[in-house]
Parts: C-alpha cells; structure tokens; sequence
C-alpha cells in the first residue's frame, strides 16, 4: 500500500499529476481540515496516520513529509514496509535556503500572511524556468491552495520541522530506505539530502533533475523515481 505524505501548506491534491495510486492524507489544518495547535506535531501526525489506515505501507513523504515519514517509520516501525525521504532533511536543521531558519519562517508567516509569503514560497519550490509560466497547472494549484491555507497551521507546521527530534534514531531504521533529491533544489539542497542519507544506514541515495515540489514541476520523473524505489525495495 502506497503512502504519500505532502509538504508544508499543500494538500493529497499534490500528488495529481504522478499518476500514482496511493492514500494520500490531509494533516490536520489542511485541506480544509480543523486545526488544534495545542495538539499539532510531527509525532500526533504520525499517529494518527497510523490509528486511521490498516496494513503495512511503502512511504513516500516529501519536505515536511519526509519528517513526517521518519516519524512514521521510528514510532510505528512495523507499519512500514519501505521509506522514501524526497527533498528533506535531518530533523532540527534548517528547510529552506541560506541561514533562514524554520523558526525564521514561521514568524514571517505569521506576519505577512499567506498572500504576503506567496512569492518567496514559489520561488524556493519551483524553477525559474516554470514560474515564468504563470498558468502552468502546477502553479496554478499552488497558489490557489496556498491562498486558502490556515496561517497557523502553516506556521506551526515549521515549527514542527525544527522540533524533529528522531535524528539518532534513524541510525536504527531496517527498512529499505531511499532517499530522494532535486538537483534544483534550493531549499533541501542536494548536499542536504546527502547528510539524511549518511545517517541512514544501508539507504540509497538518488538525485533526479529538478526543485524542491518535484511531483509538481516533474511529475512523471517523480513517479518514475518512486517506481524505481518501489522495485528496488521488493528486491
């Protein structure tokens, strides 16, 4: 059973454009769900992924998703049958470019808003090349539902990405892992990527062109890049 697990302010929406059969849940706060900031974490997503869904599941998360995924895989490890970590990181380091912190951007998602943060955000996901296509569908979807987003879902939602506490952990993970980067990407740079798969033990690492949302920018590379996971796994 396929599981893909979306970034910060997006949605199952996402994932349309791979193609791929999956489950694809809301956290809480998005999509239109209710938001409960006292109970929001890296830990409660997890579990509640974990409470609502039977059988074992071949994981795919990508940015927050991806801590979402190590979540996943650490406090339920005989649910998951493979990891796929695409454009993230070691918890408690930095998600997005320079020395811009989670925290960084929580608060200036607090402050600006949503329609204030809109540029910069489009610019760390996507490629120049892509954003001077102002009606690419990707573009299109994102911004729509960046408009619509809980401000401080969003903002928490940072937060708990600098609070990813489980980086010793990973070391004891024993399921195929694979750990996917866009060469692209601004925001986890490919020698980030490199440092979460450096403290995986026995994980594969593979770079594929493209940014940060590569399901959206490069969708069929992405799905590809899964499949490939997926047969790697099984094998």
């Amino acid at each position: 059973m396929l599981l893909l697990l979306h970034p910060v302010g997006l949605d199952h929406d996402c994932w349309r454009f791979t193609g791929l059969d999956a489950i694809t849940p809301d956290y809480p706060g998005h999509g239109g769900r209710d938001f409960d900031p006292d109970r929001y974490s890296l830990a409660s997503i997890a579990d509640e992924i974990a409470d609502t869904h039977d059988g074992r599941f071949d994981v795919v998360g990508l940015s927050m998703g991806s801590h979402v995924a190590q979540y996943l895989a650490v406090r339920h490890p005989q649910r998951v049958r493979s990891l796929l970590l695409c454009c993230g990181s070691l918890g408690g380091t930095p998600e997005t470019a320079a020395a811009i912190t989670t925290d960084d951007r929580a608060d200036e998602t607090r402050e600006l808003g949503m329609a204030g943060i809109l540029d910069s955000t489009l610019r760390r996901w996507f490629t120049p090349e892509l954003l001077a296509r102002p009606d690419h569908r990707a573009l299109v979807y994102t911004r729509d539902r960046l408009l619509t987003d809980n401000v401080e879902a969003v903002a928490a939602s940072w937060l708990a990405i600098r609070r990813n506490a489980v980086a010793d952990e990973l070391a004891g993970l024993r399921v195929p892992t694979t750990v996917l980067g866009g060469r692209a990407d601004s925001a986890a740079t490919p020698d980030r990527v490199l440092r979460l798969a450096l403290a995986i033990p026995h994980s594969r690492l593979e770079i594929i062109d493209g940014p940060h949302m590569l399901q959206l920018e490069r969708p069929d590379d992405f799905a590809a890049a899964v499949r490939r996971h997926l047969d790697w796994a099984a094998a």
